[in-house]
């Protein structure tokens, strides 16, 4: 007897070591179904349906590459009839950048296409332009008008800095360029130590810097600006100011800094005080200013 015959009878025949793929082994809640399951109207109504579903998905396909069509062909028609070229810029906002300087930086964009045009080319075109801060652009369509928007840089005063001149506006920000800025139109600042130079300045000490804020800012707000010679802020209990050359005046301490400003600018707005006026102003008691002339 073969030795492997007598394997066979001691142990019975040997199991195969192959399995069949999980995707091919036997599932009892799954059936296959053939043909001869469904009887001929059954069959035919599933052929039917599997077409109807295919048409609906050709349709589907062919509506969408329809509509992508006639979006190009409108954006092709759009970019180059020349019914929306940019008839007008409409600019608002703008108190010192005159049209003129906005014309020769941004006026290229009339006759161009409105659809063509970049905002963000034309945003950074204007800022180019020393006293504009920033630019909002937008557009309208009939007529066709680009819409800019004017945030700008106001100045209000000035520092020296190594040896040169810094416009500042309320926050401290710096000008960059500011060749067409008249400085004796702003106060000079003394006083102020520098901490750190840059986009915005920092002063050493931040009771002194938030004082100033608010001096340039009331300033501002009253019209004073430009008939103030200077601002020295040395002494923090001691903040003085000189008046169109001819008045100085003492503000005491920060306390209430705004209120003494307005106080200031009722005095000297009020006919109890002669244009000419040449003399000292005290308004370091907050709602109170007492004027004593030159001898």
């Amino acid at each position: 007897m073969d030795k492997r015959d007598g394997a066979k009878g001691r142990g019975g025949a040997q199991k195969s070591k192959y399995q069949a793929p999980a995707s091919r082994r036997y599932n009892p809640n799954i059936q296959r179904v053939t043909h001869e399951d469904f009887d001929d109207e059954e069959y035919a109504k599933a052929k039917r349906r599997l077409k109807k579903k295919r048409q609906m998905r050709m349709r589907k396909i062919k509506a969408v590459l329809a509509f992508l069509l006639i979006l190009a062909i409108l954006a092709v028609i759009l970019l180059l009839t020349p019914v929306f070229n940019v008839k007008n810029i409409s600019v608002l906002g703008n108190e010192m950048v005159t049209l003129e300087q906005i014309e020769a930086q941004a006026g290229s964009v009339v006759g161009e296409n409105l659809f063509a045009v970049s905002k963000s080319s034309v945003r950074n075109m204007l800022l180019d332009i020393p006293l504009i801060s920033d630019v909002r652009v937008s557009k309208k369509l009939i007529p066709p008008t680009v819409i800019l928007e004017i945030s700008e840089f106001v100045p209000a005063g000035y520092i020296e800095l190594n040896g040169r001149f810094t416009v500042v506006n309320e926050e401290l920000e710096t000008l960059e360029n500011s060749q067409g800025v008249d400085i004796n139109a702003l106060p000079i600042v003394s006083g102020a130590e520098i901490k750190s130079t840059g986009r915005v300045l920092q002063l050493t000490d931040p009771e002194k810097e938030e004082a100033l804020k608010v001096f340039l800012k009331t300033l501002l707000k009253t019209g004073l600006t430009s008939q103030i010679d200077y601002i020295d802020m040395s002494a923090m209990t001691d903040i003085k100011f000189s008046y169109d050359g001819r008045i100085e005046a003492s503000c005491g301490s920060s306390l209430e800094l705004s209120r003494k400003l307005r106080m200031f600018k009722e005095t000297v707005s009020s006919s109890a005080l002669d244009e000419k006026a040449r003399g000292t102003i005290d308004l370091s008691t907050p709602g109170k200013a007492i004027y004593a002339p030159y001898e």
